[in-house]
């Protein structure tokens, strides 16, 4: 991966937990002198200097560990502790952002009822969907593809999504909240 594409990554999946992680470490009583930035901030250093992130499936739990890691490197260094400090370690569990199995039965239902949905779609609203968020070709290619404007292909997904979000919605918005892919893959590997 290079830098770039590095850098994308990270903004992607890991700094949309930055606030998150700096309220969790800014509540852990850390030793003397050592504050929660630096700790966010050597957890960055750790992250952008791994020699791949595509074995991260799930980035938030990942950035946690590694800055419980960094708070344990400290401890372990400083020469006065108190005793405190080492009560809450004890304390200190990363979150499992694996979902539960009633979470990926439910995932998995709300998949059938979309495909469910999608095939009933008529022509060439279920391929302009199918082509756009399934394979992610761009509105332009499957304009050429399929003989239309990239105009009407817009308008034709975004009618697509309305009526899907209306069909198989739930909660109390009604829009559909399918899986997102680590969560799939946890759920896979819990089987």
């Amino acid at each position: 991966m290079d830098g770039d594409a590095r850098t994308l990554w990270l903004s992607r999946n890991i700094v949309p937990h930055e606030g998150s992680i700096r309220r969790i470490v800014g509540s852990w009583r850390l030793p003397e002198g050592l504050e929660a930035e630096d700790i966010v901030q050597e957890s960055y250093s750790k992250i952008a200097s791994l020699p791949s992130v595509e074995q991260i499936v799930a980035p938030k739990a990942y950035f946690l560990q590694i800055a419980r890691s960094i708070l344990l490197m400290h401890v372990r260094r400083a020469k006065l502790v108190s005793i405190e400090v080492i009560a809450d370690l004890e304390q200190l569990h990363t979150a499992d952002e694996a979902p539960s199995p009633e979470t990926c039965a439910s995932d998995r239902e709300q998949l059938r009822l979309l495909a469910q949905a999608v095939a009933r779609m008529g022509e060439p609203n279920r391929s302009v969907f199918v082509l756009r968020m399934i394979q992610g070709i761009s509105y332009k290619d499957i304009g050429q593809a399929l003989g239309l404007s990239e105009n009407a292909v817009q308008k034709m997904l975004a009618r697509s999504l309305a009526s899907l979000a209306l069909e198989i919605g739930r909660g109390r918005n009604g829009i559909a909240r399918a899986s997102n892919d680590s969560g799939d893959k946890a759920c896979d590997r819990q089987q």
